[in-house]
């Protein structure tokens, strides 16, 4: 029997990606949307849903892959109860929405604050923003959970990003030849995340009968600066 998982944000940079791959697999997947997003046809079932609200869905999944969010990314501003809402609630929704085997949480590496010390995933957390303070608390609402797995990702990249996001700002001003602000020491040093191999570690997570659960920083073993 195929395994059954569960994606929330299925319309985001990560989200958007990673379905990409598992059409080429054999996994039964149902893919969450937001309430007013209209999807393309796929061979998976689709919902949307309001994850800042209570819902229910009367199913058993292997996995549930937690992905939606309101990020720094999104145009415009957002109060800190907007963060709230969708990235904490929603986390709390989307746990007792379903039964399942294992919680898989996108995190942020945001959530230790302005260090420049190496990070390990036993270093306090302190988010310094509303959106890494609410990823935070959905982190604390995931480890209620016995098996859950949290991925603190690196700054992403790749094809098809949206342009608020860190690196494809970069590229879009060095085009066009532009002045941009880097805040941060010049020679502060960024291991960078590229989408695939993201999505080929939480299918390898998905393929696994008894992943390992806890906390996990995830980034390339490369280092650059925002001078290079």
């Amino acid at each position: 029997m195929n395994k059954k998982i569960l994606i929330t944000g299925a319309n985001g940079f990560v989200g958007s990606n990673l379905i990409k791959k598992l059409e080429k697999n054999s996994f039964d997947c149902t893919l969450i949307f937001p309430p007013d997003f209209k999807y393309d046809k796929s061979r998976f079932v689709c919902k949307n849903i309001d994850i800042s609200k209570p819902f229910s869905l009367n199913e058993d999944f292997d996995f549930v892959i937690h992905l939606a969010a309101l990020n720094i990314t999104h145009v415009g501003k957002a109060d800190f109860q907007d963060y709230v809402n969708i990235n904490s609630i929603g986390t709390f929704n989307v746990l007792n929405s379903v039964k399942c085997k294992y919680f898989i949480l996108m995190s942020t590496i945001g959530v230790y604050g302005n260090t420049y010390s190496c990070l390990k995933e036993n270093l306090q957390p302190k988010p310094l923003t509303n959106y890494t303070l609410s990823k935070y608390f959905s982190e604390i609402i995931a480890s209620t959970f016995s098996n859950s797995i949290i991925l603190r990702a690196a700054n992403l990249y790749g094809p098809a990003q949206p342009v608020k996001a860190l690196v494809p700002v970069f590229i879009q001003n060095a085009l066009a030849n532009a002045d941009f602000d880097v805040f941060g020491p010049p020679n502060q040093i960024l291991q960078l995340l590229y989408i695939d191999d993201l999505t080929d570690l939480l299918i390898k997570i998905i393929s696994q009968k008894e992943p390992r659960t806890g906390i996990f920083n995830v980034a390339s073993n490369k280092k650059t600066t925002l001078l290079k």
